[in-house]
């Protein structure tokens, strides 16, 4: 009741339609989580990376691990590998850095050369065998 008596009336503040009924917001559904993409070729275990940073390789080892691993699971599937003119070419590294590079691998353990006397050199990797 106000001062002057007056009843206060809440039906005038009433919709006239009845409210709509709302639904809960429909879940939206969630974009199907894309499929693995599977590498063009294989990957190195991690075992032997860290062999090769133990060994405190140089970036240029770095670099040909992973062309000859490019090497083996790419177009060609070359096992063992051949490291000829062409292949330095391919590889943007000089016949001295892949010399040194080979040698730092070897020492790491990851590769086994074979060094044929004015020709190529042949690559085995040793990663592609069960790690002991």
């Amino acid at each position: 009741m106000g001062d002057d008596g007056e009843v206060f009336d809440l039906e005038r503040f009433r919709a006239k339609r009845p409210p709509l009924e709302r639904k809960a917001p429909a879940r939206r559904k969630r974009k199907p989580h894309r499929p693995p993409v599977p590498a063009p070729y294989g990957s190195i275990p991690y075992v032997y990376t860290n062999k090769l940073q133990a060994a405190g390789a140089s970036g240029t080892a770095w670099a040909l691990l992973f062309h000859l691993d490019r090497l083996i699971y790419g177009p060609a599937r070359k096992e063992p590998l051949t490291l000829s003119a062409e292949t330095h070419k391919a590889f943007r590294l000089s016949r001295h850095q892949i010399k040194r590079a080979l040698r730092e691998l070897e020492q790491a353990g990851l590769v086994t050369v074979r060094r044929c006397e004015g020709r190529h050199s042949i690559v085995f990797p040793l990663w592609r065998q069960p790690v002991t």
